[in-house]
């Protein structure tokens, strides 16, 4: 079985970051659409999780 663990939150450095060096897939809410500079996972609305398979 395989199992895909997520961390989401609205703070890069907060939340997406460490999240990316705890070895967890990152997603940023980015609901304000600001420029994604780093290239990471984003959603703008929270509905949008459902694209992300979760396990």
């Amino acid at each position: 079985m395989q199992v895909y663990l997520f961390d989401w939150g609205d703070t890069i450095s907060k939340d997406v970051i460490p999240a990316q060096k705890a070895g967890l897939n990152a997603i940023w809410f980015n609901p304000n659409r600001l420029k994604n500079e780093k290239r990471l996972k984003q959603i703008h609305a929270l509905k949008e999780l459902t694209k992300y398979e979760m396990v």
